[in-house]
């Protein structure tokens, strides 16, 4: 049996990450399970001017790993859990009134995207029929979404602008 703990930080971005895993072993099955999460935020440029607006951008990340092995006369047969959830808030200051940006007082973002993937899978050890193998089953979901709000006030034409877009993808197999 193992354990491990961390915690980290960074003070450019405000980061705080925290990391967790174990691990089992009992006869012939053996088990994981780790774990992380992380939050930032406040971006920090090197060499950025006092003068330029700071721009910002929070994030908080989860991710989680199980995983459960057992040792058979084929070979090990493995379940496998993973997921990971992401998601980031900006504000793009900076840029702001410059280029072609000019006209533009606001542009912010909030992103999102997560995944879930399970997969049973086996290695099978040489036998009479084969010298290797190896079979797989598995599932996946992931789904993405972007929005974006840009204001740009001082164009000859007043304008706001909002974009979204969606993804969403399912797949599985054997």
């Amino acid at each position: 049996h193992a354990t491990r703990f961390e915690l980290s930080g960074a003070s450019a971005d405000s980061r705080l990450r925290a990391t967790a895993s174990t691990a089992v072993r009992r006869g012939e099955w053996t088990g994981l399970l780790a774990a992380a999460a992380q939050r930032s935020n406040e971006f920090d440029v090197v060499d950025r001017p006092d003068s330029l607006p700071r721009d910002r951008l929070d994030r908080d990340q989860r991710s989680v790993l199980f995983r459960l092995t057992r040792e058979t006369g084929l070979g090990p047969l493995r379940f496998t859990l993973d997921g990971v959830e992401d998601q980031r808030e900006s504000d793009i200051r900076a840029l702001l009134g410059t280029g072609r940006f000019r006209n533009t007082t606001e542009l912010l973002g909030d992103d999102e995207n997560s995944r879930l993937r399970l997969v049973l899978d086996q290695t099978l050890e040489p036998a009479a029929l084969w010298n290797r193998g190896q079979w797989r089953a598995w599932y996946q979901q992931s789904d993405t979404r972007q929005v974006t709000r840009e204001a740009r006030p001082l164009a000859s034409t007043p304008v706001s602008l909002f974009r979204r877009f969606d993804f969403e993808e399912e797949s599985s197999g054997l």
